[in-house]
């Protein structure tokens, strides 16, 4: 099964729920056009990922990349649900402390809501 997405907007959080197997190529920048053109406004982002069912060392690389690039630019970005066996990848190349990691969806959206990050109402320059 190749990779999917569906989203839903919590507030002024949009959680992403990836679903299948990240192919080595566009489909990590594909799913990133897709988050930033639903999350224009709010710039909170939950990737979902306890059903992503495999991923390779290369693809972790195209998603850290993708990831610095967003933060670079102003977005917020948690991560929830992650699979043992991408765990063992993210720890293996050593930059666990990179990602912020919730165990769960609602824990993430939850360190939204309790402002452990800024969050962002719009995306409008501030003065």
């Amino acid at each position: 099964m190749h990779l999917t997405a569906s989203f839903r907007k919590v507030d002024s959080v949009v959680v992403v729920y990836l679903k299948g197997k990240i192919l080595f190529g566009n489909e990590v920048e594909t799913i990133s056009r897709q988050v930033f053109a639903l999350a224009a406004s709010s710039r909170n982002v939950v990737l979902e990922l306890s059903n992503l069912t495999d991923m390779c060392s290369g693809d972790l690389g195209s998603l850290w990349l993708q990831y610095m690039q967003a933060q670079a630019s102003g977005w917020h970005i948690r991560i929830s649900g992650v699979p043992s066996h991408i765990q063992q990848l993210i720890e293996g190349a050593r930059i666990e402390s990179v990602f912020e990691i919730h165990p769960t969806e609602e824990e993430a959206i939850a360190a939204f809501q309790a402002g452990n990050s800024a969050l962002v109402a719009d995306s409008s320059p501030a003065a």
